[in-house]
């Protein structure tokens, strides 16, 4: 009876850790594009380059907006300038309407017009190329690692279709772990996950299983959340369940 005891709680310790396979992984991975086209004139990060959500990774250039974009704000200064002066004018006349003719103080009012026409038009216009050049402009959307540069200084870019880099979130990772089919239904969302990377030990928790099996190989995928660890890197654990 003894013997059967420790039989049958051999195997309990056994089923309770479960024994899984691990690769590193990306939380995010994204192919980087513009919506603009142009020509790159600067990139300012290149292959394993760390960067932070906001960085400036590259741009094209925008020689012609940015001219645009003076012409607009000048001519903002001078329709600025003649809305004050019209405006002015119009209320000076108002307080002595009465004294002057209805087709003066109509064309008065007919010139304050016209340059708060010409102020719309030139806000909507420092608008117009600024957005523009912000679109010739490619931000980090996360923090994280480049893992591959697609084009160079001087290469034409078409717009959304071409990816220019891919990066890889950083330095939150995943750990996608494979474990046989058979303890499918023993695993849950939460459970422990003890493993070892450079002779330290770390401890994580299943946040997601993937619903299917692999027809290839039988195994059942999970995820961990985990911090600083390469891209590429693999290993081995035990999943605790039953806890």
């Amino acid at each position: 009876m003894r013997k059967i005891l420790l039989i049958l709680s051999s195997i309990y310790l056994f089923a309770n850790e479960i024994y899984a396979s691990f690769d590193v992984i990306a939380d995010k991975s994204s192919k980087l594009a513009l919506s603009a086209g142009g020509v790159v004139s600067k990139i300012y990060v290149d292959v394993a380059s760390k960067v932070k959500k906001g960085d400036l990774l590259l741009e094209l250039d925008s020689d012609i907006e940015e001219i645009a974009l003076k012409q607009a704000k000048s001519e903002y200064e001078l329709a600025k300038i003649g809305f004050e002066h019209a405006n002015n004018t119009l209320n000076r006349y108002l307080q002595v309407k009465n004294v002057i003719d209805e087709q003066s103080l109509e064309s008065i009012k007919a010139k304050q017009e016209e340059f708060q026409t010409r102020l719309n038009t030139a806000q909507i216009n420092i608008l117009r190329y600024e957005t523009m050049i912000k679109k010739k402009k490619l931000y980090a959307p996360f923090s994280g690692v480049i893992s591959a540069k697609l084009v160079e200084v001087a290469e034409g870019v078409g717009g959304v279709m071409q990816p220019l880099f891919v990066l890889d979130s950083y330095p939150k990772v995943k750990l996608l772990l494979s474990f046989d089919e058979k303890y499918k239904d023993l695993v849950k969302i939460g459970d422990s996950f003890s493993y070892q990377v450079n002779d330290k030990k770390m401890q994580g928790k299943i946040s997601k299983i993937y619903p299917n099996i692999d027809v290839k190989t039988r195994k059942v995928y999970t995820e961990v959340d985990a911090q600083d660890l390469s891209i590429g890197l693999f290993g081995e654990g035990y999943i605790k369940v039953g806890e």
